[in-house]
């Protein structure tokens, strides 16, 4: 339900984005509004790349005379719009809200349990000692882990506005426009089942109608886009949460393949080989960036050096199989190691040290400004591969936790 929910919240806040920009009798430009708060501080020295800009943003096709009015109207304007965008959120939020108000007498109530004579387990102080030491350690680790990760909502983004393609073909165009990509998925899923082994001809039947349907729906799309087609930075943000929903039956399938030939890594071995495949996303990145004019260099000027968009989907693809095998795998750890009388201490430390790694963004967008771009992603190659050295070294100590 997450992934569902942070699909679409890209698209529906930058559609009511546009749609108030329109509104107002403008489109949306990513490098317009960094050159409008520079035109209204007084620092924007080249104008002719933000004259170029206004103009073509201008719906009415008027040439903008005036561009210190125009830089004040455009920031106002797209400031309001990102003001109806999050109200979107905040509804949402309401919803949930009630939702879990009215169905929580669904869930398990632990006290119920015992009172039921549900079994309680106890434990002496020296195995809750060993156990928790255990946590706190893999806490550390995921710190960095987070911090690096959630740089989709940071750096990664930036690298999306001021160095990514705005412009894609029809092909490319079928995974930015959301009801395409929707049909790919249903395409996807109905393929898996399909193939499925030990799959009754009902199930089988739903499969080939999802995989057929989605399949010539996706074709419609594509032969309805245009030669080019513009994409925002912010639906890179629909990537991960697709990816999630996609991958997750393959990953535990793959798993669940292994534990059959009982050569399954261990949890805490999860979360190591996790980090390193966090690493290699990020090498991606390095190899995408290199050569590219850093953003000292531009001072705020837009990049005239654009790449690929399958530089920065690949890395969220290779970042969310990253998040499979951590971030679940975490969570199942502190619940099968936690102390009984410790459990909800312990999840909330997971919570914490993932609200830490939040708190350590900070680190990609202060370096962004200072260093090359592919420098930024060599922290991040360097702060994973140090946190999987980290929980190997300990590998013994954790796996005797979870025994």
């Amino acid at each position: 339900g997450i992934n569902v929910g942070a699909f679409f919240a890209p698209n529906a806040a930058s559609a009511m984005r546009s749609w108030f920009l329109e509104k107002n009798g403008f489109r949306y430009d990513a490098d317009l509004p960094g050159l409008c708060n520079q035109m209204i501080s007084g620092t924007l020295t080249d104008t002719s790349k933000f004259q170029e800009l206004a103009n073509n943003v201008t719906i009415s096709g008027t040439q903008v005379t005036d561009l210190k009015v125009f830089a004040a109207n455009y920031i106002n304007v797209f400031s309001t719009g990102y003001n109806y965008a999050f109200g979107i959120a905040a509804v949402a939020m309401v919803i949930s809200l009630l939702a879990y108000i009215f169905f929580k007498h669904h869930l398990p109530d632990r006290k119920a349990l015992q009172a039921k004579g549900a079994e309680t387990i106890t434990m002496s102080k020296a195995e809750e000692k060993k156990r928790l030491t255990a946590l706190v350690l893999v806490f550390i680790v995921v710190i960095f882990f987070w911090m690096s990760f959630h740089q989709n909502g940071l750096t990664l983004t930036y690298f999306a506005r001021d160095y990514t393609a705005k412009i894609v073909d029809p092909f490319t165009n079928i995974f930015f426009n959301v009801g395409s990509f929707i049909t790919i998925i249903a395409a996807i899923y109905g393929l898996v089942f399909m193939l499925k082994k030990n799959q009754d001809g009902k199930k089988r039947g739903i499969g080939a109608a999802l995989f057929a349907g989605g399949s010539i729906i996706t074709y419609l799309f594509y032969n309805s886009f245009p030669a080019e087609s513009q994409i925002q930075a912010e639906v890179f943000q629909q990537f991960n949460p697709a990816y999630i929903v996609v991958l997750t039956p393959l990953v535990v399938g793959i798993f669940a393949y292994l534990r059959k030939k009982n050569i399954e890594p261990s949890t805490p071995r999860k979360i190591g080989i996790g980090m390193i495949l966090a690493a290699v996303g990020f090498v991606v990145m390095i190899i995408g960036s290199l050569n590219l004019t850093s953003p000292a260099e531009l001072a705020g000027q837009p990049s005239p050096e654009r790449v690929s968009t399958y530089w920065l989907t690949s890395t969220y693809f290779i970042l969310t199989i990253a998040e499979l095998f951590l971030s679940p795998m975490g969570l199942s750890f502190v619940s099968k190691v936690a102390p009984p009388r410790f459990q909800g201490l312990m999840q909330g430390g997971w919570l914490g040290a993932t609200a830490l790694g939040n708190q350590l963004l900070f680190v990609g967008s202060s370096m962004w400004v200072r260093i090359d771009v592919w420098q930024v992603w060599l922290i991040f190659v360097v702060c994973c591969l140090i946190s999987a050295a980290f929980i190997f070294s300990i590998m013994k100590r954790l796996e005797a936790a979870t025994k």
